[in-house]
């Protein structure tokens, strides 16, 4: 008979752990839903304040072609460039 409550108290630890873990995964999910709906958002303000300017640009010298408007627009925003972060130290499962 241990043998079959051993059994059961390993099925009964397996059980919590995958219900832990599936809550655990709603969770990321969730987190990754308002991330994205943030991020969304940013990306609407991002472009409203592109028009904006731009449509300022262009009511500031309407004798200039628009090429000229988007040269002067590229050339006062900062250019963006891709940040690269170094790979982490391995993990070696000692607390430091």
């Amino acid at each position: 008979m241990t043998e079959h409550s051993g059994q059961s108290a390993l099925a009964d630890t397996l059980r919590r752990t995958l219900s832990d873990h599936s809550l655990q995964i709603q969770s990321h999910g969730n987190s990754l839903r308002s991330l994205l709906e943030q991020q969304r958002h940013t990306n609407q303000q991002i472009e409203q304040m592109s028009s904006l300017i731009q449509h300022a640009l262009n009511s500031l010298s309407p004798a200039a072609p628009e090429g000229a408007a988007e040269s002067a627009v590229s050339q006062q925003l900062p250019h963006s460039r891709d940040i690269i972060s170094p790979n982490p130290e391995k993990f070696s499962g000692e607390d430091s």
